[in-house]
């Protein structure tokens, strides 16, 4: 009864409480078509849209999902969830301005998924949930996060492709979603991240070659592609890649090619973990 009584003063709100003049083509909000809008109208509005309104969601209403759905009655650490403290007394939560702006889980013994909900943190800047035992896709909705910075799935056994919505991350410095049996190939996609510097997406499951896009990300300073069955020469457009410090890439069928342009490059960066092409794979 509480429900339907909030629902009909948003109707009122929403198509007014006057009525329309005589003579005149019914009022906005007179679903009935009497000239008047009365709480008929609202019993018709009711079953158009009732069963699809749902008031917008807190970040704790967000948060209590993300507990839910990753078992959060069996996490290590759960100090204060689902109580009426604060949020930013929840474990691994913290809160600016009223806002969750950081969510640190990392090897906290979450299972199940992570839920779409999680997108609807519009202020969240960065999210840690690696090294637990996540299962599932990376949601799409995480796209929907436009202050993102720091992104760490790693370690779990999220599977599926690598959602090519993410590239509307324009914000995101550090993607770290590597040693999940991810699918499918590199996403092209993720080169229009200009603002990256770490990109881990080693220990998955992808297939194909490595984009000549990868270029793009021109802020680059650490990447690892290694154990994956990606395969064939780097891009020769590395070489444009003037900050990278680390590169790796071993135990994959990714290697390195031997002209003097790329191997010059190469010398260059502080840190390389992977071979040189053959003459005959080059």
């Amino acid at each position: 009864m509480k429900a339907r009584l909030t629902l009909f003063i948003l109707f009122v709100l929403i198509v007014g409480s006057v009525s329309a003049q005589e003579n005149c083509s019914p009022y906005p909000g007179d679903f009935d078509g009497d000239f008047d809008v009365d709480f008929a109208d609202f019993i018709a509005f009711a079953r158009v849209f009732g069963s699809t309104y749902s008031p917008p969601l807190s970040d704790r209403d967000r948060l209590i999902a993300l507990y839910l759905a990753t078992n959060g009655d069996n996490w290590r650490v759960k100090a204060n969830w689902l109580t009426d403290s604060d949020i930013s007394a929840w474990h691994g939560i913290v809160v600016s301005n009223n806002r969750v702006v950081t969510i640190n889980l990392q090897g906290n013994n979450l299972t199940g998924t992570i839920p779409k909900e999680l997108g609807g943190l519009d202020k969240l800047q960065v999210l840690y949930l690696h090294k637990n035992q996540l299962t599932g896709p990376i949601p799409p909705e995480l796209a929907k996060l436009p202050d993102l910075r720091v992104l760490f799935l790693s370690e779990n056994q999220l599977s599926g492709p690598i959602p090519p919505e993410l590239s509307s991350l324009s914000n995101l410095n550090k993607l770290w979603i590597g040693t999940n049996p991810l699918t499918g190939s590199f996403p092209i996609e993720l080169t229009n991240l200009s603002r990256l510097t770490h990109l881990f997406v080693g220990g998955s499951q992808l297939e194909g070659s490595v984009p000549g896009e990868i270029s793009h990300l021109s802020r680059l300073e650490h990447l690892n592609l290694q154990t994956s069955p990606l395969s064939g020469p780097l891009p020769q457009s590395m070489v444009q890649l003037k900050f990278l410090e680390r590169l790796i890439f071993h135990e994959s069928g990714l290697c390195a090619p031997a002209d003097s342009t790329f191997q010059t490059w190469l010398a260059e960066v502080d840190f390389v973990l992977g071979s040189n092409c053959s003459s005959i794979e080059e």
